[in-house]
């Protein structure tokens, strides 16, 4: 369960978020062969005691180098776009919402390294004054979400990869062997999972309607934002 933030913790929130912005001039491929062996290194670390249900490259996080290796190979505008679009609220939103225990532990501070290094290569695109479409963006989300929702139940085991069981089968939360940490405070015996469940249980197969609008404009806020920052 999460526990509550320490002032130690919110000042290596801090430092992770804004030091990305003191390096938005650096080569773009370096960063994202960069961001893609931290991926290989989490992956090789985790070989002795790997579980298929938690430790595939199959989070948001850690398909963003994949497609900036598909960026480097095909020079599409589109994968480029979508790194620099949705990679500062991707590893901006990660480090705020990892779980404070073991903050100097080296999986925690890889955690933040990896996180705050996606930030830097979409502030480093963003800096170069880009345009883009949300549709066509939302439709490589989409996509992911697709592909690892399968995924998810070809594996089994609890697996819960993007967190896409959370939302979508709330009713088996307790089966699951990954969710987001900030989820599952609890106040007075409420946890913040039960309101998937209880949204479920009121409005039925409306729920994935009602959850496909909020997702969409979820997005969408953050393509907003993102060339509000920019600017």
């Amino acid at each position: 369960m999460v526990q509550f933030y320490s002032i130690y913790h919110f000042i290596i929130i801090f430092i992770f978020l804004i030091l990305p912005f003191f390096f938005k001039k650096i080569n773009l491929k370096f960063l994202i062969l960069l961001l893609l062996i931290l991926e290989f290194v989490r992956v090789l670390r985790c070989l002795n005691d790997f579980d298929i249900s938690k430790d595939l490259s199959l989070q948001l996080c850690f398909i963003y180098p994949f497609i900036g290796v598909l960026y480097l190979i095909f020079k599409n505008k589109l994968f480029k776009d979508y790194l620099g679009v949705f990679g500062i609220f991707f590893g901006g939103l990660a480090i705020i919402f990892n779980d404070p225990n073991y903050i100097f532990s080296y999986d925690v501070l890889h955690l933040y390294i990896y996180h705050s290094l996606m930030m830097v290569i979409s502030l480093n695109i963003l800096n170069e004054k880009i345009t883009a479409s949300f549709i066509p963006l939302f439709g490589i989300l989409l996509l992911q979400f697709i592909f690892t929702f399968i995924c998810n139940l070809v594996i089994g085991f609890g697996a819960n990869y993007m967190f896409l069981n959370t939302f979508l089968l709330p009713f088996n939360k307790n089966l699951y062997n990954i969710n987001i940490d900030f989820l599952t405070f609890k106040i007075n015996g409420f946890c913040f999972l039960d309101m998937f469940y209880i949204l479920f249980d009121m409005f039925g197969a409306f729920y994935y309607v009602l959850l496909f609008i909020f997702f969409y404009f979820s997005f969408y806020l953050m393509y907003k934002l993102v060339f509000r920052i920019k600017n």
